[in-house]
């Protein structure tokens, strides 16, 4: 029988956007050719709270973020670096959605903005 566990890091997430549907997957070609993308890593996440999660660890920490909130809203980040214990955190002011990432120490180390569209 073949092992199928994959390894993974904890992280913690937080949404300050809208209640949605969230995807933290590997930055691999399978995942950025589709739109079917499995479980949502968070599902329905609240507004203003910290979830501490495991994501399937990418060979290269490069990951892929994508929401759908409940006003049909999708967001994708492109690539991002993440290690255990970094923190994602999405924002949003006006019409401009944000990514910033902390690291395990609580440093913001990155922050962009982050494509957005009614689907």
């Amino acid at each position: 029988m073949e092992n199928t566990q994959k390894e993974t890091i904890n992280i913690n997430f937080q949404n300050e956007v809208q209640i949605a549907n969230v995807w933290i997957i590997p930055n691999i070609a399978e995942n950025r050719n589709t739109f079917l993308w499995g479980y949502a890593t968070v599902e329905k996440s609240a507004l203003d709270r910290n979830y501490r999660i495991p994501i399937i660890k990418s060979s290269n920490d490069e990951y892929l973020l994508y929401m759908i909130d409940i006003d049909e809203m999708y967001y994708e980040s492109g690539p991002i670096i993440l290690y255990a214990d970094y923190k994602i955190t999405v924002t949003k002011k006006k019409f401009k959605v944000k990514v910033s990432i902390l690291n395990a120490s609580g440093k913001k180390i990155f922050e962009k903005e982050i494509f957005n569209a009614a689907l």
